[in-house]
């Protein structure tokens, strides 16, 4: 499950509003929190933007809400609902060079 979260961020995550932002380089991290259900939806999703750029907060929190519904924790036997956090990393480099692709950690 975790390389599937990481991999449909990865597909669905907006870089082209990243782009349009005009950034300074350097390296942008957003930190994501929410809780899978019981039933397996995701709710209570909260993004940290450690610039404090609200778009990327915003990105963040609208491809973690298109999440398709996911199979819930278990914990002794019972559905439980599960809290899961994933940091989002991209680089964005000086003027001239290629962007790097970004980096989705699990």
């Amino acid at each position: 499950m975790v390389d599937k979260i990481g991999s449909f961020f990865e597909e669905n995550f907006n870089m082209e509003l990243i782009q349009s932002l005009d950034l300074q380089p350097g390296r942008y991290r957003t930190s994501m929190i929410f809780r899978i259900t019981s039933e397996g939806t995701v709710t209570d999703v909260k993004a940290n933007n450690y610039r404090g750029i609200e778009e990327i907060e915003k990105e963040a929190i609208r491809v973690a809400l298109m999440l398709p519904g996911m199979k819930p924790g278990t914990q002794r036997g019972k559905v439980v609902g599960v809290i899961y956090g994933l940091p989002i990393v991209f680089d964005i480099e000086p003027e001239g060079k290629k962007q790097r692709k970004k980096r989705v950690k699990n």
